[in-house]
């Protein structure tokens, strides 16, 4: 992924041409759960093995990926799923990306700042807000 000063939450980046947006697919998805630093799918977060609460993201498997993404429900975020399909607004993922969702729960990926510019880039975010509301195609 492209480095950038922080996320916002919302809103396409102004400085990035429309061309160089990523796209809205599962593709852009995984590669912002493997592409962070740290990446979402390390072993002492959301590998396969689980992080906390044991859950993790099996991204060799879209069928278990998808599963999980869409019936995991993080209680820290309103008792929502990481991804409703169709509804980004109520999609947990956007909103651990974005910024915290509770004092329990931290921005994601841990230990991201703006001020590091390690967080997810926010026209990333916004390409996974527009495949969650497109209906979140999958493999």
């Amino acid at each position: 992924m492209p480095s950038a000063a922080g996320t916002s939450n919302g809103g396409s980046s102004p400085d990035v041409p429309p061309s160089d947006l990523p796209p809205a697919n599962w593709d852009t998805l995984k590669l912002v759960l493997t592409g962070t630093t740290p990446p979402c799918t390390s072993s002492t977060c959301h590998g396969n093995a689980g992080g906390k609460g044991g859950f993790g993201f099996p991204v060799k498997n879209d069928a278990q990926l998808y599963t999980q993404l869409t019936t995991h429900v993080v209680k820290d975020c309103g008792s929502i799923p990481l991804v409703t399909p169709g509804d980004p607004e109520k999609s947990a993922l956007i909103m651990v990306l974005s910024g915290p969702c509770s004092d329990d729960l931290e921005r994601m990926p841990r230990g991201c700042t703006d001020v590091d510019g390690n967080c997810v880039p926010p026209e990333y975010i916004d390409a996974l807000a527009q495949w969650i509301a497109e209906g979140a195609a999958h493999p």
